[in-house]
């Protein structure tokens, strides 16, 4: 009697057991799916987004950059953007630094902003559709700020990088 006692709770424990390790498992794999998910809906994100470098000019330490969205997907969080600089200065220095987000304009040294977005940035037109986004086919014209100034020769090189994760290269 006593060993069917013993028996019944070392079965009841077992069941315990069992219940718990699947309880943790189902709670484990349903984390993982919902990751796996999320990362689904960024990297379509991602593959939908595309930008590209259409101008850069330069006057003595100030760059204007203008990117155009060739992807299929709206660009907004500009601070979140980065900017980095590639140059050498008349002296022959070489700098490469990331330059910091500023919402003023004009920009601080080694700092960035930006000017504004256009239907086309050449002419100035102005965006008519949800302003202060870089909607698909739009322009962004970036101004840089460069402390000390590059030479006058080049190529010098500009890399943005969006919030979304893609990135483009230019040269000034």
């Amino acid at each position: 009697m006593s060993t069917a006692l013993v028996s019944i709770v070392i079965a009841a424990l077992l069941l315990a057991s069992v219940a718990l390790v699947a309880q943790a498992s189902f709670t484990s794999v349903a984390g993982l799916a919902d990751a796996w998910k999320d990362m689904e809906v960024r990297t379509g994100e991602v593959a939908r987004t595309d930008i590209e470098v259409v101008d850069t000019t330069r006057q003595s330490q100030l760059v204007d950059v203008i990117i155009r969205n060739s992807g299929e997907t709206s660009l907004w969080d500009f601070d979140m953007w980065d900017v980095i600089v590639q140059y050498y200065q008349s002296s022959g220095t070489y700098h490469q630094k990331r330059l910091p987000y500023t919402a003023t304009a004009p920009p601080g040294n080694n700092e960035w902003t930006v000017i504004g977005v256009y239907l086309d940035a050449g002419n100035q037109t102005p965006e008519v559709y949800q302003p202060g986004l870089l909607d698909p086919e739009e322009e962004l014209l970036i101004r840089l700020k460069l402390s000390p100034a590059a030479s006058g020769g080049g190529p010098h090189r500009v890399i943005v990088g969006s919030s979304a994760g893609v990135t483009v290269t230019g040269t000034f």
